[in-house]
């Protein structure tokens, strides 16, 4: 949820990781973080989305706080980037 939410956000628990591929991975941890049965550890294999669109390595990756579902990231290819998860495409960089 970001300062901006009136509602609870459809994205409070995704997590994105970005590694030593131009490649981010964003993973939905709803499943794992609303159940309160869950005590044994868990191993996520696969991401819910991905975004392609930088040709280095990511150095980094942040969440909005202030617009809901927005994605910010930089890489060793020199760019900055911006991504709305409601449209999957980087629309600033």
């Amino acid at each position: 949820m970001t300062s901006k939410s009136p509602v609870k956000s459809p994205y409070k628990h995704w997590m994105a990781t970005g590694s030593n591929e131009s490649y981010i991975h964003i993973v939905d941890l709803s499943n794992i973080l609303d159940s309160e049965q869950n005590t044994e550890p868990v191993v996520v294999t696969a991401s819910k989305r991905g975004l392609d669109g930088h040709f280095g390595r990511i150095t980094g990756v942040m969440w909005s706080p202030h617009i809901d579902g927005q994605l910010a990231s930089v890489s060793y290819d020199g760019q900055a980037r911006v991504c709305l998860m409601i449209t999957l495409m980087f629309w600033f960089k």
